[in-house]
């Protein structure tokens, strides 16, 4: 054999070392790339409770939370454990506890007797799955809190006093630290109070959440149309048209949070005004004659609404045409939706401010409730009971 015959038999096979290394070392490579998009990962899981040391019969709120939250957006921690060993070893459990989109929720819990009571948290591991180019697969591995003891004793402890009733001229917005003052804050939702009927009482007007003045008087008038002695052709003792009982020129009227509200009285009354109960000042006035026909006011609502992301009341009005009703934002009167198809029937608030409508079939023996707040497109997801917001 020559020897550049021998040189290129060395050159091939340096050429198939090469090629043997590189295949080796993107196998190796992809076997790393494998590995890393599935790896455990482990955080911290933290508790607390609050009020410590608390009465027997007061209520202990129990945090927990994760040191992240989910890291795929709209995602929650599920399936947490929250365990409460009681002072004669029995124990008691709140499962399965489902965060919010920070990493956290909290229970809950009433202690019965006095001793020393145990609370612990317990995640029991969760995969976390994302796609696209940077999609991976995480394994957030279980963990445990650490273990709280909780003091009960047989005193209560005492609570931050409510502040007393005013005893001079008060306005609105009455401060939120003045909770007990919900009793004389109370509002007037519709015709009859927050009911659209209420049969033991006959035709009569009741609002059971609030008490009024004890004595009578005026602190401003406001003229809703043409009153008095007509004159001339009319004759001797001839006044102008009240509606008397039959068409009512003050409707429905509305109060909420110290705002009057009603339509405006002379025919055809497209428009609505929004008037300061305490000094008769009109603070808006909307002009709603849209429509095939005519868009009455019907009612007021306040919607109390509690999820991960908001807390508090929101106010609307509502009106109707036929089975079409639409809501409007109650502080500015700015249109915000419509509903189709909303059925008739009786008329009364639930109890976090919800519209409910039954309807009584007799004849087939059943009864339906509609409920505003059942509605998927009002929230952000199509499961009422697992949104985040109320979407208005």
């Amino acid at each position: 054999m020559s020897k550049n015959s021998v040189k290129h038999t060395k050159r091939l096979k340096n050429k198939t070392t090469a090629s043997t290394i590189a295949l080796l070392l993107m196998l190796a490579l992809t076997f790393l790339m494998t590995n890393v998009s599935a790896v455990d990962i482990k955080t911290r899981l933290f508790i607390s409770a609050v009020p410590n040391p608390v009465g027997v019969g007061q209520t202990l709120s129990v945090m927990w939370w994760l040191a992240i939250p989910n890291p795929v957006a709209g995602t929650r921690w599920n399936n947490v454990k929250v365990t409460v060993e009681k002072p004669d070893g029995t124990i008691e459990t709140f499962s399965p506890l489902t965060s919010d989109i920070n990493g956290g929720a909290y229970v809950a819990f009433v202690p019965t007797k006095t001793g020393t009571y145990k609370v612990q948290a317990t995640f029991p591991g969760q995969w976390v799955n994302t796609t696209g180019s940077q999609g991976y697969t995480r394994w957030y591995v279980p963990l445990e809190s650490k273990v709280l003891d909780i003091t009960v004793q047989e005193e209560p402890l005492a609570v931050t006093p409510d502040l007393p009733y005013p005893t001079e001229y008060w306005t609105r917005p009455i401060n939120t630290e003045n909770r007990e003052w919900y009793k004389i804050g109370g509002n007037w939702l519709m015709g009859k109070g927050d009911k659209d009927a209420i049969a033991f009482e006959g035709s009569g007007n009741w609002n059971p959440y609030s008490t009024g003045p004890n004595t009578g008087h005026i602190i401003w008038t406001k003229e809703l149309l043409p009153g008095g002695i007509a004159g001339g052709i009319h004759g001797y003792g001839e006044g102008y048209y009240g509606g008397l009982n039959y068409e009512a020129m003050f409707r429905p009227p509305i109060i909420m949070n110290g705002i009057l509200y009603y339509e405006t009285a002379e025919p055809p009354r497209y428009g609505i005004n929004a008037v300061d109960v305490r000094t008769g000042e009109t603070l808006w006035y909307k002009n709603f004659s849209y429509g095939s026909g005519f868009n009455s006011l019907r009612l007021g609502q306040i919607l109390k609404y509690d999820s991960q992301n908001q807390h508090g009341t929101f106010a609307y009005l509502w009106f109707s045409e036929g089975n079409t009703w639409s809501m409007h934002d109650a502080f500015t009167g700015n249109y915000i939706l419509s509903l189709s198809g909303v059925p008739s029937g009786y008329i009364q608030m639930g109890p976090n401010g919800e519209i409910l409508i039954y309807t009584v079939n007799n004849a087939q023996g059943w009864v339906q409730m509609w409920n505003s707040t059942n509605i998927p497109q009002l929230y952000g997801g199509t499961n009422p009971n697992d949104v985040y917001t109320y979407r208005l």
